[in-house]
């Protein structure tokens, strides 16, 4: 029976630079070789030396090794989704660092769906060989597991009594695209840039890395949920978001931004927050699969200070919804 690849590909709201459009294409014949567990063309993208280190399996070094380090083992499966979020890549040089959230579905479908859901972070390196971007070392950090985790065989799960989970693939602090590349030579739009400030807001406030979180915000930003003022200021915003940060083992406020609109030093966007292991009330079926689940919405504010774009509005609604959003899908035997 052929496997069902539904594949909701990494965007980005700019293709200015060939840089970086190579870095997000070849981060997509990635992911897609992880969904078809076929690792044969991803492997031209791979240094020959390269590392692979997933919390969930373990780490290998070498193309070969790699690829079968991190092949899927578990059950036959008959449906395999992915879809992407705060994809970062910044790059000097010959070396490039980048981020994205994912969020898989991996499940068998009989009369009913059997799903294995499971999403977290790639922080991927890169270095430049013969003008070609290769990567040098994959990261993958689990942040959560939902339904029949029995199907992933040998993998090691959360522990949601440690911070993150587990011991880390990635440190923030040291492989994050925003410590790892001191001055990015990206060439960016100002929609790109605008989109990018949300990205540093969930960098920050995911990582516990509470300087770059400020760094995307004013003094006087005020955050609404609903039509109540949550938090007004930052020391006030930072102080609630320290304050629930711990409850949790890993966070992903993994966003999809969309309708930027510049207008001099002032700018707005739209979003949602996407959530595909949080349904609500909503349950997840053969039915809606395909579907992409959403938790919250945001309308945003920005201004510009001193050149960089911060928020200074941010306006939160919570409500779990579904948009028929399949992205790409294809059939393999």
């Amino acid at each position: 029976m052929a496997t069902e690849i539904i594949f909701k590909k990494v965007e980005e709201l700019e293709n200015l630079d060939p840089n970086a459009i190579q870095l997000k294409e070849i981060l997509n014949t990635f992911l897609m070789a992880m969904l078809s567990n076929n690792y044969d063309s991803a492997k031209e993208f791979m240094t020959d030396e390269v590392e692979a280190v997933f919390s969930t399996v373990g780490n290998y070094k070498g193309k070969n090794q790699a690829a079968e380090g991190i092949r899927w083992k578990g059950v036959e499966l008959d449906i395999t989704k992915c879809q992407t979020s705060n994809y970062v890549a910044f790059y000097e040089g010959d070396k490039a660092q980048q981020s994205v959230y994912v969020h898989f579905l991996y499940a068998v479908k009989e009369e009913a769906l059997y799903p294995f859901e499971f999403g977290g972070h790639m922080t991927n390196s890169y270095v430049k060989e013969n003008g070609i971007w290769k990567l040098s070392v994959i990261r993958f950090d689990l942040d959560y597991e939902k339904g029949n985790t029995a199907f992933a065989k040998d993998w090691k799960l959360m522990d949601y009594k440690m911070y993150g989970g587990h011991a880390l693939a990635a440190v923030h602090e040291y492989e994050s695209p925003y410590r790892a590349i001191a001055n990015p030579e990206n060439l960016r739009s100002e929609e790109g840039r605008v989109a990018e400030t949300m990205y540093r807001y969930a960098a920050g406030l995911d990582n516990f890395d509470f300087g770059l979180f400020r760094t995307s915000l004013t003094e006087d930003v005020v955050f609404y949920s609903g039509k109540a003022v949550l938090h007004n200021g930052l020391r006030n915003l930072v102080a609630g978001f320290m304050a629930l940060r711990h409850k949790e083992a890993a966070l992903q406020h993994s966003i999809k931004i969309f309708n930027v609109k510049v207008n001099g030093e002032e700018a707005t966007f739209e979003a949602y927050r996407l959530e595909p292991h949080r349904l609500g009330s909503k349950t997840l079926s053969i039915d809606n699969y395909r579907d992409t689940f959403y938790s919250a919405t945001y309308f945003n504010r920005l201004r510009k200070e001193n050149g960089v774009w911060k928020m200074y509005e941010i306006n939160y609604n919570g409500k779990v919804f579904m948009k028929n959003e399949p992205g790409n899908i294809s059939f393999i035997d």
